[in-house]
């Protein structure tokens, strides 16, 4: 790759400017473009090697070294201070979109703030508060936060309806299909709140601390549509009724089908949902199925890349493809 050089010139206080490139551990000279005392010949000399060099490659570099201006510049760049930089467009564009969301009651500057540079990056209360100071220039009070905080849970029912109401509107949802899952956030202490606060099977691996189960009901999209808080030590398939239901019975929807995966089902989840008029799919463990169910899939598929079958249950219809990317990958695994 082709770069210009400037080198002492044979004439004192003369320099030369060429073109080089490295070839093994040599650097060779492609083409001597002139020599000059004065500072303003060896600029355009410079400049006349940036033309040999973009008339003699085969595409424009990514990074051209670029010299300076012929011309002085308007400003003195010797006598500018760099005051550190602020990164506002991520904070401005999340920003208008929650602002989209039009909320009623509104949500304060500071509500809209910890949600926007949590998304950003994660972190607690108080470090999203100096990220959005340090990163951002926006200044908040963490006693004002805390205050904010608290008047926050009255707003739930209101924040949910503006949810699935610009859901309706942005992405044409009709509520015929949900997504379902449950995850889990515990607390850094030993103390359980014997309401909510409570030991359990932790997604983080923190069964000696008390954490709480949140279910989610999200669009085919993924859009975040409601969700429901239970005792740390409620079971994953005993949440899923419960938060169906009352998503069914506030927003007046009669039937929808409810997708899920394998933690969710149980038979008298399934019974349940069907009795209430809703469909549903789950994920299935082939591992739960009997010998005799295993073996008619096995046949059926007879292990041909995408194929598929369906098989009448109890539970209701089984549907099982066969891909070989992915039996690859377990068999390489186990």
């Amino acid at each position: 790759m082709y770069r210009v050089r400037v080198v002492q010139a044979g004439k004192v206080g003369s320099k030369s400017v060429q073109v080089v490139a490295r070839g093994g551990h040599q650097i060779k000279v492609f083409k001597h473009i002139g020599s000059s005392k004065r500072k303003e010949g060896i600029l355009a000399l410079k400049h006349e090697a940036l033309a040999w060099i973009v008339s003699h490659e085969n595409q424009t570099p990514l990074f051209p070294d670029v010299p300076e201006p012929l011309l002085p510049l308007p400003i003195d760049f010797s006598r500018l201070v760099s005051l550190g930089v602020k990164s506002k467009l991520i904070y401005r564009l999340y920003r208008q979109i929650i602002l989209d969301f039009n909320f009623s009651p509104k949500l304060s500057s500071l509500v809209v703030d910890l949600v926007v540079v949590r998304l950003i990056e994660p972190s607690s209360k108080s470090q999203a508060i100096k990220l959005l100071k340090d990163d951002y220039g926006v200044v908040h009070g963490e006693r004002t936060m805390r205050s904010h905080l608290n008047s926050l849970s009255g707003q739930k029912t209101a924040i949910e309806t503006a949810a699935i109401t610009y859901a309706k509107s942005g992405s044409d949802f009709d509520c015929s299909m949900v997504f379902y899952d449950v995850t889990t956030l515990y607390f850094e202490t030993f103390e359980s709140n014997q309401d909510v606060k409570q030991c359990g099977m932790s997604k983080e691996h923190k069964n000696n601390q008390p954490q709480i189960v949140i279910g989610l009901i999200v669009t085919p999209d993924g859009f975040p549509l409601e969700f429901k808080m239970y005792q740390g030590n409620k079971a994953e398939c005993k949440t899923l009724l419960p938060t169906i239901e009352s998503f069914c019975q506030r927003h007046q929807i009669k039937s929808l089908t409810v997708v899920a995966d394998a933690a969710m089902i149980s038979q008298d989840n399934v019974d349940q949902l069907v009795f209430a008029g809703h469909s549903y799919i789950v994920g299935a463990r082939l591992a739960n199925l009997t010998k005799t169910l295993i073996e008619k899939v096995s046949q059926t598929l007879n292990q041909t890349d995408q194929s598929s079958t369906r098989i009448r249950t109890s539970k209701g219809d089984l549907i099982c493809q066969f891909d070989t990317t992915k039996t690859s990958m377990r068999r390489r695994n186990s």
